[in-house]
């Protein structure tokens, strides 16, 4: 309920205001919600506590607590501050110094790569010319020579080697126009101070020539293939021996 407010109800309002900051015990009572509540004499304004006001008299009631005030007006935000400076760099660590090159290893020998020799003549002489060549595996020198003999042409490969030599032979030939023939053979070579004939073909026909195609696996002292091809001509009198030495991988 709510009434207008008197001079003489100011006055009593005062008075209990004053009690009350003072710790006085005036007549009030308190309602549930936060509030107080009085009654106030028609005569006067004074106050009382009851549960029931007088006839005339007329009940007050007001809050412990003010309504809350509006809120504050927030304040800006402040602009950023600067930007600190960037503080000086860590010294890098100290790097180890790099030690000395080792030295150059020694340059091995080089490997015994396959070789390759070719011999030609037209111009046959009754004795072997044996014409150097070259070394191959277990011999030392290699020669060839273009010999006629009667009514025949030979083209020879001679060897020189100073250990004995096993070898596997295999031979394919055809001479003066026959039919080719294959054979096989081991055989252990002795050794030779001067060259000896170690492969040889002829041909004593004008009309058809003669060639052989023989390959030697060396078995000892070394392991490898020394392949030979001779080609004679009986019409031209001319030689041609090609030897190839591939050593064992």
């Amino acid at each position: 309920m709510s009434s207008r407010l008197t001079p003489s109800m100011g006055v009593a309002l005062a008075a209990l205001a004053l009690s009350i900051s003072g710790g006085g015990a005036y007549a009030f009572a308190a309602t549930s919600g936060g509030q107080m509540s009085a009654c106030v004499h028609q005569n006067g304004g004074g106050l009382y506590s009851s549960g029931k006001c007088g006839k005339h008299d007329r009940r007050m009631t007001w809050n412990l607590t003010g309504p809350q005030g509006p809120a504050g007006k927030q304040g800006r935000q402040g602009p950023a501050g600067p930007q600190g400076q960037t503080g000086p760099q860590g010294l890098a660590g100290k790097q180890g110094e790099q030690g000395p090159a080792g030295p150059q290893g020694q340059t091995g020998p080089q490997g015994p790569g396959a070789v390759e020799y070719t011999y030609d003549s037209t111009a046959p002489a009754g004795t072997p010319q044996n014409v150097p060549l070259g070394s191959a595996g277990p011999f030392s020198e290699l020669t060839g020579s273009c010999v006629i003999s009667g009514s025949s042409v030979f083209a020879m490969l001679s060897v020189v080697n100073l250990n004995t030599v096993g070898i596997d032979d295999e031979t394919t030939y055809a001479t003066d126009g026959a039919t080719p023939v294959t054979g096989f053979a081991s055989f252990t070579w002795p050794i030779f101070n001067s060259p000896q004939p170690i492969a040889v073909e002829s041909n004593s026909s004008n009309t058809n020539d003669s060639y052989r195609h023989e390959t030697l696996t060396i078995t000892s002292p070394v392991h490898g293939t020394l392949d030979v091809f001779q080609y004679v001509s009986h019409v031209h009198t001319s030689c041609h021996v090609s030897v190839v030495w591939t050593p064992a991988s």
